[in-house]
């Protein structure tokens, strides 16, 4: 019985989860929380952003309208990046290969 709770791997853990089965809808909220919460914080900085600049004049807004839209096509680029990996993941793990997804997950 003591092995049992020293163990790292507790049962139902996400690593062992079939995602395929049960509510669609709640298998994605349980995959994306983290994601959400991100973009809405993403989101809030730039507003909040505008509006401490928006007190100092045009040339201030267009400067950080501008570097706001570098970030996002850099950002574009970094998530284009981790979706790629996420599918190969997915794939590795379709095929029932935890050897193969483990290396592209690392």
């Amino acid at each position: 019985m003591e092995e049992d709770r020293a163990s790292p791997r507790r049962e139902g853990a996400s690593f062992e989860r079939d995602w395929t089965k049960g509510s669609i809808v709640r298998n994605l909220l349980n995959l994306s929380w983290s994601i959400i919460i991100n973009e809405t914080l993403w989101a809030t900085g730039f507003i909040v952003d505008m509006m401490w600049v928006g007190k100092l004049g045009v040339a201030p807004i267009a400067g950080v309208g501008l570097a706001g839209i570098v970030v996002m096509v850099m950002m574009t680029a970094i998530f284009g990046l981790s979706i790629g990996t996420r599918a190969m993941i997915a794939r590795f793990v379709g095929a029932d290969d935890a050897r193969g997804a483990n290396h592209v997950a690392q």
